[in-house]
């Protein structure tokens, strides 16, 4: 907006000048938009329901996005560890929780589906000896909302533990 108000101010002033006689050439005309130009508009930011967005790990495990908040899943050996957390990743409760699972798809094998168990301040499950390398669907009722999220352990170098 300044700058069209310096060229409008600018026109006026040549404008004068050729009425003085000061040239024979025509002042330009004075501009007829009043418009600022535009910025282009910014790229939109990845949506958090998306899951495109950077996860902590309260506990050293893999954080996913799920419905409302989030779930972490923690590999201790052949012990899942899942924590549920809220929208800011704080640490819920789970007292209370029943009908948490795991489905467990392993790289070669039968599926399987285990159920989480409360354990202090986490759920647990104990994955079947031999099987090393899965993808682990955990499913946790929280506050009548089903949270879902998929992990992959021990497949193509456990790439889903980047936070």
């Amino acid at each position: 907006m300044k700058h069209v108000l310096t060229l409008a101010a600018l026109a006026s002033g040549a404008l004068s000048l050729a009425a003085c006689g000061g040239s024979d050439t025509p002042a330009p005309a004075a501009p007829t938009t009043t418009e600022a130009p535009t910025a282009p508009s910014a790229p939109a930011a990845p949506s958090a329901e998306s899951g495109d967005h950077a996860h902590g790990s309260p506990h050293g495990g893999t954080v996913k996005t799920a419905g409302g908040g989030h779930l972490e899943l923690v590999v201790q050996g052949s012990n899942l560890i899942v924590y549920p957390l809220d929208a800011a990743e704080g640490i819920l409760p789970v007292r209370g929780i029943a009908g948490a699972q795991v489905m467990l798809q392993p790289q070669s094998g039968e599926a399987v589906t285990l159920d989480l168990m409360p354990m202090g301040d986490h759920l647990m499950a104990t994955v079947p000896a031999g099987v090393t390398a899965y993808t682990a669907i955990v499913t946790v009722p929280v506050g009548g909302e089903a949270r879902s999220a998929q992990f992959e352990v021990g497949l193509d170098g456990d790439t889903d533990h980047a936070h």
